[in-house]
Formats: structure tokens, sequence, C-alpha cells
């Protein structure tokens, strides 16, 4: 498939990657702002033993307009950019009506500027456009999905110390409302905002606090939390680190038994019930749950998706409500000045 991919940072090359690793009939297109973004891309082909795989179909465009002029109804335009850019460029290649348009997240940092998307969308009838949510191609989630398919009361919390509970957050809040079968949620009082803390990237913000909602058809409830704590010693590797995890407990309707999970979704561990997460003897052992990155699996889902239509990504429409729950965080705190990507 031929692929125009914008913005050549580490996302855009990890697309990259999955795309020379999955597609034996490929043709890609890379345009990025930095004005050494070529040979930064072919460090990375070499540093992933990939410079002479299909090196050749990969050629790279001196201008968005060029990029743009290039795109037509066979292609796929991935867009890896910051967030500022990004209802600009999906409504810029949409007009080009693309075979499909995949977009990292956030895809719009206010409520407004979603909405006009969604309108303008709406009415040049372009709906192909998927956002990558990674949480939805992870084997845990699809496997609690079917356990929660006869009980759809859940309780979820989650703590994401120094991840952001705008960058890093939004993944958490799209699989909870996907878990929870609705996008009807209500956003409680308990949420608030703690401060507020620059990113790696300068210029570039994030949110630490509490975000707090509950599904509007059941009782399920989504706890997320940044702390923006310091680092604590982590005995398992002896280094410093943070403690990145995922509660799930309902109630089983089978037996009636209560299950628990806590998911290290990072250090790629499951624990359930009431084994003992303080268990340094066992935290290597049988409860692996290996962590899918973008490299293994955005192709798949890309193929999956041009050739049949179905795909574990959420549209451009659904993927709102997820957006949503953050623009409500935004707008209750004035948090609306500060760059977020």
């Amino acid at each position: 498939m031929k692929y125009n991919i914008v913005g050549m940072g580490n996302i855009g090359l990890r697309y990259l990657q999955s795309i020379l690793n999955t597609d034996e009939n490929l043709e890609v297109m890379c345009y990025d702002i930095s004005k050494n973004f070529e040979d930064k891309t072919y460090s990375f082909l070499s540093e992933n033993s990939l410079a002479n795989k299909k090196i050749n179909k990969i050629n790279f465009s001196s201008s968005l307009e060029l990029l743009e002029d290039s795109t037509d109804n066979e292609t796929i335009v991935i867009l890896a950019t910051t967030a500022e850019k990004r209802e600009e460029l999906i409504l810029k290649f949409a007009k080009k009506t693309p075979k499909l348009i995949v977009s990292e997240k956030l895809v719009c940092t206010s409520r407004e500027s979603y909405l006009n998307l969604i309108k303008e969308l709406n009415e040049i009838n372009y709906n192909d456009v998927l956002v990558n949510f990674f949480p939805r191609n992870q084997s845990f989630f699809w496997g609690l999905n079917s356990e929660l398919q006869n009980n759809r009361e859940f309780k979820m919390s989650v703590e994401i110390p120094r991840l952001g509970l705008a960058c890093n957050g939004i993944h958490l809040i799209d699989i909870f409302l996907w878990l929870s079968g609705s996008y009807k949620y209500k956003y409680t009082e308990r949420s608030f905002h703690h401060e507020t803390y620059e990113q790696k990237r300068p210029g570039f913000y994030d949110f630490a606090g509490l975000i707090e909602i509950e599904s509007k058809v059941n009782s399920s409830s989504l706890i997320l939390r940044d702390d923006n704590s310091s680092p604590l010693m982590n005995l398992r590797d002896n280094n410093y680190g943070f403690e990145h995890y995922i509660d799930i407990s309902f109630k089983n309707a089978d037996d009636n038994t209560d299950k628990n999970y806590r998911y290290y979704m990072f250090d790629e561990l499951l624990f359930t019930n009431d084994e003992s997460t303080n268990d340094e003897k066992n935290y290597r052992g049988t409860n692996k749950c290996n962590l899918f990155h973008v490299s293994e699996y955005i192709c798949n889902e890309i193929i999956s998706y041009v050739e049949d239509g179905k795909c574990r990504l959420p549209n451009i429409f659904d993927a709102y409500h997820s957006h949503s729950v953050l623009f409500d965080f935004i707008e209750e705190n004035n948090l609306g000045k500060f760059k977020i990507t």
C-alpha cells in the first residue's frame, strides 16, 4: 500500500518500522519540519536492522505541499505531529479523500476545535479517520472485555505518576469507556488539578491531579491519578523508577466471587485476586503479560481496516468522548492556555 507519513519523530518512526515489517508491497513518503529528518530516519533504520528492508521504497518529501499533492484515494495518511496542527492537517488531507487517515492523540486540544473538526468532516462526508489508542491493542484488555460481557459494572483505578493526565491519561480514559460499553459518563466533583508541569519537549505541558468519572448506565467508575511524585527505588531492577499500575475489580457474574487485577502495564506484569504485589520472588514469575508496541501492531490495524473495514482502533467520532472527559478537566480548571500534545 501507499503511505504518507507526516511527522518523523519517535512515533512516526515506529509507524515506519511497523510498515516495513508488515506490508510486503509498500511505498512510503515521509515528511517532517526538521531539516535533518532524513538522516535521523536512516540512523533509526540502521539501529533497528531495517536499513536493507525495502529501503528503496522509502522516499522523502521536501515540503508538506508536495506530500499533500501526492495524496490520492489509494493513500494511507499517518499524522504523527504535535496536537496543535492535527485539526488543520486532518482537514487538509481529508479533502484529498485518501483511503484512510490515522491520527495520534490528542486529536485536538480544545472542545471547540474538536467539534469544528467533526462538523467539517461531516460536511465533506469523509469518515475514514482512526485514532491510535494503544491500550486497545493489548491482550489484557481484550481478555478483560470478554470477562465483562456479562457484567459491565467494574471499578478501575490508575496510577500514572509523571506520565500526565492528558497525553497518557487519555489512553486510560478511552479504555475505560470502551470496557464500560457506553460513552455516557458523569464527571465528578472529586476531580481536581494539583499542578502543571513541563514535558520533555520544551514548551509543552501536562497536568498532575485526579480525574474521576462514572458511567451513566451502571456503577462502573474510573479514578485516574498523576501525583507528579518523585522516583522511588525499584527493588526489582535495583534502580529508581515509578510505580505505574492499573487496578480493576468487579464481581464475577458466573460464581459471584470478587475478581481483582493489578496490571503493571509497562513492566508487563499482571497479578490477580489476592496475589501479593510485594512478593519480589514471584514478580518475574508466571504473571507475564506482554505489552504490544505501536511498531508491532499499527500496520496490521491499518490493513485490517482497509481490507475488512474492521480494527480495534476507534474512529475520530467515537474518540471524541475520551477527549471530552479531558476537556471537562481542562475547562473546569482553566487550563486551556497550556500547550499539550
